[in-house]
């Protein structure tokens, strides 16, 4: 992770990843930068004051750029003198909801109200931008049109990851379901300074579960369409809902259930669509695919509502297929391989002791210590390195948190909820 950190005057900031990725994002560097808070809550304070420093100021269609509109992207270089592409875009609708999220979670994490009583003039602006330009409608929800640059402004920014359940397009504008978590989340956070906050979200907690329920699925609907109906596709977004708290308890424990079911599980992790939607596609960007990141939300969110039996299913998907361990890797028919299990003293199991080592074991790690990790068999040294832990047999799980999954063109899944969980 340490190579995709660039520092400015502002501080240290995670760029999103190579080759096409490794400028700053908002959102990207948001979600990072709250997975390692209890590593380096440095990552934060940087990221916090780098957006606010670019925050919107004016109206500007070419680049969405809107008073108090955290951005989505900067870019230099050829692209830009050739006017391909803007300098600085904002499009981006979750960006400014999880910017206010980030902040209240860094002065939790380590009591800097100072950095608080800096940001907050930007955190004022953020709070006015969700209230103004981030909800033109004024039904109480965040919502996006479809910008200059990109046709879905959630994290599932692909142009076909907002479809009807019969394959056609949703019409917009677009009120995604995990976008209304994240201004519940920043609500709650920013009631410090304004307690009148708590209020309008306890209000959009009742009117979210009341509006994006789907009766029959037992489920949350991706999006309200333009014309308020449910955008009734089964996707992996719920799972961010969970992370937020916005949902009822009832309702938290049905979808907690149905992220872990077939159609939506497989042996890589929570799928981004319901294996039965008409447009799933297991190679597609978001129709299909695994998402690392995505993955870790919906595990920290199963913990958080209280089903932490669940997580553990999800974390172990991701931990061990994504790391690329050998031995890990999914049947041919989609189901996990059934290992063996450990062949140690019962004693030792039930205590959590660590396996005893075999003498080539012990020569080839010298005095280092080894330990076994999550479901994979496999011996490992803790041998740390700077900010990633150096594995003997495949890539460590702490690794896959802390790094960018260039190949699914994710952000950094580690996550502080999760890895608590280990």
């Amino acid at each position: 992770m340490r190579m995709l950190l660039d520092r400015y005057p502002t501080g240290i900031y995670p760029t999103a990843g190579v080759p096409w990725f490794a400028v700053p994002f908002g959102r990207d560097a948001l979600l990072t930068s709250s997975f390692v808070l209890p590593m380096n809550p440095e990552l934060a304070r940087g990221a916090l004051r780098f957006l606010a420093a670019h925050q919107g100021r004016r109206v500007d269609p070419r680049t969405e750029e809107e008073p108090g509109k955290i951005l989505h992207e900067v870019r230099n270089g050829e692209v830009v003198e050739k006017g391909l592409w803007p300098h600085i875009l904002y499009g981006t609708v979750d960006a400014t909801p999880l910017f206010l999220g980030l902040l209240a979670e860094t002065v939790d994490w380590t009591g800097d109200s100072a950095l608080l009583d800096e940001l907050w003039p930007a955190a004022e602006a953020a709070l006015g931008w969700c209230d103004t330009f981030g909800d033109k409608d004024g039904d109480g929800y965040l919502e996006y049109a479809g910008g200059a640059e990109l046709r879905n402004q959630g994290w599932k920014d692909s142009n076909d990851s907002l479809t009807n359940v019969d394959g056609t397009d949703a019409s917009r504008p677009a009120a995604l379901c995990e976008v209304q978590g994240y201004l519940y989340r920043a609500w709650l956070g920013m009631a410090r300074k304004r307690p009148e906050l708590k209020d309008r979200a306890a209000a959009l907690k009742a009117r979210f579960d009341r509006d994006f329920w789907i009766p029959d699925q037992r489920f949350v609907a991706q999006a309200l369409d333009a014309a308020k109906r449910r955008v009734e596709a089964i996707t992996s977004n719920p799972g961010h809902c969970l992370w937020s708290g916005i949902l009822s308890p009832v309702h938290a424990g049905e979808v907690a259930a149905r992220l872990v079911a077939p159609d939506l599980f497989s042996s890589w992790g929570i799928r981004t669509l319901s294996a039965r939607a008409i447009n799933y596609d297991p190679r597609s960007y978001h129709n299909g695919s695994v998402w690392p990141h995505d993955n870790a939300i919906a595990a920290a969110g199963l913990r958080a509502s209280g089903f932490p039996w669940r997580a553990p299913r999800s974390r172990r998907g991701w931990l061990t297929r994504i790391a690329g361990c050998p031995s890990c890797s999914p049947a041919p028919s989609g189901r996990p391989e059934r290992r063996p299990r450990s062949t140690r003293p019962a004693a030792a199991r039930r205590t959590g002791a660590p396996p005893p080592l075999s003498r080539r074991s012990q020569r080839s790690s010298g005095s280092r210590r080894m330990r076994r990790v999550g479901g994979c068999g496999s011996l490992r040294s803790r041998r740390f390195c700077g900010s990633a832990w150096r594995s003997q047999a495949c890539i460590s799980p702490a690794t896959v948190w802390i790094s960018r999954s260039t190949a699914l063109g994710s952000s950094s899944v580690a996550c502080h909820e999760a890895l608590r969980s280990i």
